[in-house]
């Protein structure tokens, strides 16, 4: 992230461990829901000073929610697995 740029671009990621599993996405994805968690997360307030380190979410592993979350989040819409219920992943959010 640039210090002083208020948007980033397409191009620059992030990298998130979701309980041990690995995730990387534009933060330009995120910064578009700037009232999510993952906002928060990756905010200049609360980011990581070295960006090629990744953020820690201590949730389960497995990763499965987090997957359909990013995918809510690039399409606004998600039909998920019957496993999921929708209330897990806004809780999520």
């Amino acid at each position: 992230m640039s210090g002083g740029d208020k948007h980033s671009s397409p191009q620059e990621t992030v990298k998130i461990n979701v309980g041990g599993k690995l995730f990387e996405t534009s933060l330009f994805l995120i910064e578009q829901n700037p009232a999510s968690m993952l906002a928060r997360l990756v905010s200049d307030t609360w980011c990581n000073k070295d960006a090629t380190e990744p953020i820690f979410i201590d949730r389960d592993g497995d990763g499965d929610i987090f997957a359909h979350l990013l995918n809510y989040l690039r399409y606004g819409s998600i039909d998920l697995p019957h496993t999921i219920p929708k209330s897990m992943l806004f809780r999520e959010l």
